[in-house]
């Protein structure tokens, strides 16, 4: 069976200045078809840059990354693949990404 999501030595680095961050190292990932996955894990992990590669918002810098066993890791980032398929959708958890949205101590988190 094909995965839908498979991983392999991800790695992905950011250049501030003179001083390189590792955001992620050697990850391996793989989720199947119809599976669902949550990421938890402490402040600055990289849980959003994973999230971003996963999306095709950004690029790793190194490994292997298939999408319904194609390999995307050769794709620039922000949509060179153009839209990702239907069935492969990110729930963000920034609440400026959607303008119409606020958040307020006594409101519940809904969408549209």
């Amino acid at each position: 069976m094909t995965s839908f999501i498979d991983m392999r030595g991800v790695a992905k680095r950011y250049h501030l200045g003179e001083a390189t961050v590792a955001a992620l190292t050697d990850v391996t990932l793989t989720i199947q078809r119809g599976e669902f996955t949550a990421l938890s894990a402490p402040s600055g992990s990289g849980k959003s840059t994973l999230l971003n590669i996963c999306g095709l918002l950004d690029a790793a810098d190194s490994g292997s990354y298939r999408l319904e066993d194609e390999e995307v890791m050769q794709l620039t980032a922000a949509g060179a693949h153009g839209p990702a398929p239907p069935a492969h959708r990110l729930l963000f958890q920034n609440f400026n990404l959607v303008p119409v949205m606020t958040r307020t101590k006594t409101s519940s988190t809904r969408c549209c």
